[in-house]
C-alpha cells in the first residue's frame, strides 16, 4: 500500500517542479532548470514530458541548443514520447542558435510523429504501416 500512496505523492508534486522550471524560464535561468530535473531523479520523481518541454524553453534565451537536444534525448531515453510542445520547444532553441540543419531534423521528426498520431487515430489509412515505418525510419536512423 506504501508504494502507491508513494507513487501518488510523486504524481502530484510533478505540477510543482513544472511550475518552477517555468519560471526559472522568465529569468533566463537555465542552469537551474536543468539542476531541477537532475534533482527530481535522484530523489526518484521522474519528470513528465511536460517538465521536460518547460526546462527545454529555459534554454533559448541563451541558445542552448545542444542543452535542448540532449534533454529531448534524455526524455526518450526515460521511454517518454517526445509530444508536439516538445518538439517545436527544441526547434525553437535550436533556430534561436542559427542550428538551421538541426532544426530541420527536429522539423522532420515532428512530422513523422504526427503522422504516427494520425495513424493511431486511423487517420492515414491510405497509408500502409509499412510506408510510415520507411518513412520513420529514414529520420530516426540519420539522427545528428
Amino acid at each position: 500500500m506504501r508504494c502507491q500512496y508513494d507513487s501518488f505523492r510523486s504524481k502530484k508534486r510533478l505540477p510543482t517542479f513544472t511550475a518552477a522550471i517555468s519560471a526559472l524560464q522568465a529569468d533566463g535561468r537555465w542552469r537551474l532548470s536543468v539542476g531541477v530535473i537532475e534533482e527530481m531523479q535522484e530523489s526518484r520523481l521522474d519528470p513528465d514530458m511536460a517538465t521536460y518541454g518547460e526546462a527545454i524553453l529555459t534554454l533559448e534565451q541563451d541558445q542552448q541548443w545542444g542543452q535542448a537536444i540532449n534533454l529531448l534525448e534524455e526524455a526518450r531515453a526515460a521511454r517518454l514520447q517526445p509530444d508536439e510542445d516538445a518538439y517545436l520547444a527544441t526547434i525553437q532553441v535550436v533556430e534561436r542558435a542559427h542550428q538551421d540543419g538541426v532544426a530541420q531534423r527536429l522539423e522532420e521528426e515532428l512530422m513523422v510523429h504526427r503522422l504516427k498520431a494520425e495513424d493511431t487515430e486511423g487517420r492515414t489509412a491510405g497509408m500502409s504501416s509499412r510506408l510510415l515505418r520507411q518513412i520513420s525510419g529514414a529520420f530516426f536512423d540519420e539522427r545528428w
